[in-house]
């Protein structure tokens, strides 16, 4: 599950003891539109949900921390909520990276 609004709880035990750890989904706040990414870390496939205001194609836009982009998608948005899959290439080394859908903020995201 993902919410822009709401912190997940996990609840494990290690040795016996029990601890928790709190996470949320990355969300980048753009002009009336936001890009959630998850799960992130990601390992082979980058799940992506945002808003758009009119049907038409947009590039999807990976960039590595210095810039170089190391994928470019197509993916076709539609009036309102819009959630698509990317697969990230095998090649792709872990570290953090940037996603930007068309002209929206790019949201940072880890390479597991």
């Amino acid at each position: 599950a993902n919410s822009t609004t709401t912190c997940y709880r996990l609840r494990a035990e290690i040795n016996g003891i029990p601890k928790a750890a709190w996470g949320q989904s990355t969300v980048a706040r753009g002009d009336i539109n936001s890009v959630t990414v998850f799960p992130n870390p990601a390992r082979a496939k980058l799940n992506i949900s945002y808003t758009a205001a009119e049907s038409r194609a947009e590039q999807a836009t990976i960039t590595d921390i210095t810039g170089k982009k190391v994928l470019i998608n197509t993916i076709n948005s539609i009036p309102g909520k819009n959630d698509h899959g990317i697969i990230l290439p095998s090649h792709l080394a872990k570290g953090i990276y940037f996603l930007q859908i068309g002209t929206r903020t790019p949201v940072k995201f880890v390479k597991g």
